[in-house]
């Protein structure tokens, strides 16, 4: 590891941390690299997790149609707990007159 991190350090041509015999301790650059670097992983990781959702079917955007003479009652309460259960999914109502 701490040939990485000399690696690293000469590629970006600065040190990231202060070397004694008594350990080690982040320089300025170092803290700022570490936090940013952090900040990084922390969205991978979200990303990662957001795709996770979209695969299992819980994160996207479903559309629907209906008619209006079916958009009360049952229908609206059912939509409500949709949201409710499924904040990542969008829903795009498509709302028509009946046929008759």
């Amino acid at each position: 590891m701490s040939r990485r991190i000399r690696e690293l350090e000469e590629e970006l041509g600065t040190a990231l941390f202060d070397r004694s015999t008594a350990g080690a301790k982040l320089t300025p650059v170092g803290e700022d690299f570490a936090a940013m670097a952090a900040r990084i992983l922390n969205d991978l990781q979200r990303l990662s997790n957001r795709r996770r959702a979209a695969v299992q079917g819980r994160r996207g955007n479903v559309s629907l149609g209906f008619y209006k003479s079916l958009s009360s009652g049952g229908f609206r309460t059912t939509l409500r707990r949709f949201r409710e259960n499924h904040p990542d999914i969008g829903l795009d109502l498509r709302e028509a007159l009946s046929p008759n």
